[in-house]
């Protein structure tokens, strides 16, 4: 009785030996590198309204040229947000409202 218990033990520790092996080969091959060839900075939308500061095609930060207001952008399965300081307000660029960056 205790060699089938000790062996069904040692069967659901291979099983999560492997999926966490999976998962790791999983991620190594496809997790986000930022790079030239992927980078978004310098896109806009809207006529101008947003433009992108940082990030790649997966996950992006974007600000409204008119108000300064900054939003995250994820592209599958996500959406965009509103970026807010520690107190909630959002996060707000003075330089970007008048047109001026220093992400770039």
């Amino acid at each position: 009785m205790i060699k089938i218990e000790q062996r069904k033990v040692v069967t659901i520790i291979k099983k999560i030996a492997l999926l966490l092996v999976v998962f790791s080969v999983c991620y190594l091959i496809t997790a986000c590198t930022y790079t030239e060839e992927n980078s978004a900075v310098g896109l806009e939308m809207l006529g101008g309204t947003l433009k992108c500061v940082s990030g790649d095609r997966y996950c992006t930060e974007w600000v409204d040229t008119e108000t300064g207001v900054h939003y995250f952008m994820t592209y599958e399965g996500g959406g965009l947000t509103v970026r807010v300081m520690p107190d909630g307000t959002p996060y707000i660029d003075a330089k970007e409202s008048k047109g001026e960056s220093d992400h770039e």
